[in-house]
């Protein structure tokens, strides 16, 4: 690809690899590269006004990567996602989101957007060989916290102003690295509000900082009416368990189930998780990672469509539970319990396709258990009574 670009969108599809040899975008360019592609960029990049890059995928270069225009924005969009680049330099206008990993040469900051040149996400990680000069306080923010910037050379870095004011930005530095120089360099060795672990030489350490490397979360409708989750970690470290949050409406979440964590991982690990009660048609869901010190950090969140049975549906409804059933006749049993165990109602229904409501008659306030089972599928609801 041989061109200088305006105005223009370019997609790279999941599978293909493509090879940029442009020296800038001029402005309203996009280029999103898909996961499972693959973006090579052979020449030093500008990046000027209302320009960005989008990458679900990787993206390799040497050269000299350089955002300055307002806005331009280099998004590494998912944990997947990787960009390793030559040298990074952003002026005013210019930001680096990263929710994958980014690796790069000499790093310089001139300016930003908003009083921010690089947000990062939690369980994300920078590399870097050195910063050349960092001239915006507060220029790197991990505002979800547990994040990680690794400097992997051992020449002094310039800071004229301080790295960072989050304190959940860890700064992973070598063995023998020299001491900071620059007006903030007195500062924390110019690292701000940032934690510092020494003796940093390798990425497997600064990834065992975060106490987990997300590689993919996944939900989807199956035929039993249930909602399969999935995850998986490159990493983990200190990780004691994970616990699933499901909301209606992607802003209030609800833990529904709990799983124990590998604890201590650098292979792949895998997790799966039914739920097999939906309260609506859209569902949205996200896993909670916790660590044995008690702190915690999320995962993305995913929405699925609750695609309907070829038998029944079931959901709660005020004072009862709706049921729905979609072939001509239903045979469906009913048992209420309490946590305790306890049987307070057992029936068998017969039911005729469409929607029937079943009142249930509860007066005392406490936790319950509604349980249905036909032949194909069983379905269980635990719900509260606060008030009679």
């Amino acid at each position: 690809m041989n061109a200088n670009f305006e105005n223009a969108t370019i997609i790279i599809e999941s599978g293909g690899t493509v090879n940029l040899n442009v020296s800038s975008f001029n402005q309203n360019v996009t280029v999103v590269v898909n996961s499972g592609a693959t973006l090579n960029i052979n020449q030093n990049l500008t990046l000027n006004q209302n320009t960005r890059i989008i990458n679900y995928g990787i993206i390799n270069t040497t050269r000299h990567i350089t955002l300055q225009g307002n806005p331009s924005r280099i998004f590494n969009a998912t944990n997947a996602a990787r960009f390793n680049m030559g040298n990074l330099t952003i002026n005013t206008g210019g930001r680096l989101v990263n929710y994958g990993g980014v690796s790069t040469e000499e790093l310089t900051i001139n300016g930003g957007d908003s009083g921010q040149s690089i947000c990062m996400a939690a369980n994300t990680a920078i590399s870097v060989q050195r910063v050349n000069a960092n001239n915006l306080a507060n220029s790197v923010q991990a505002p979800q916290e547990a994040a990680c910037f690794r400097i992997r050379g051992t020449a002094a870095n310039q800071f004229n102003q301080v790295l960072t004011n989050s304190t959940g930005l860890t700064v992973c530095t070598p063995t023998g690295m020299a001491p900071s120089t620059g007006g903030a360099a007195s500062s924390n060795n110019g690292f701000g509000a940032a934690t510092i672990a020494s003796n940093c030489n390798s990425d497997a350490l600064c990834n065992s900082i975060l106490p987990v490397t997300w590689v993919s979360f996944s939900a989807e409708w199956q035929d039993n009416d249930c909602a399969l989750l999935q995850w998986s970690t490159a990493s983990e470290f200190e990780n004691s368990h994970f616990d699933v949050l499901r909301s209606t409406d992607g802003f209030y979440f609800e833990n529904i189930g709990k799983l124990p964590a590998a604890g201590y991982s650098n292979e792949l690990q895998t997790y799966v998780y039914t739920d097999c009660f939906s309260p609506s048609s859209i569902v949205y869901y996200r896993i909670r990672q916790n660590d044995f010190s008690g702190t915690s950090s999320y995962s993305k969140i995913v929405a699925i469509t609750r695609q309907p049975t070829t038998e029944w549906q079931s959901a709660l409804d005020k004072g009862g539970v709706k049921i729905t059933v979609y072939q001509n006749v239903l045979r469906l049993q009913l048992t209420l319990t309490d946590l305790l165990g306890k049987t307070l109602n057992h029936e068998t229904l017969q039911l005729e396709k469409g929607e029937h409501f079943i009142p249930l008659s509860l007066t005392v306030k406490g936790a319950y258990l509604l349980h249905l089972k036909s032949q194909r599928r069983e379905c269980t609801h635990k719900f509260f009574v606060v008030q009679h």
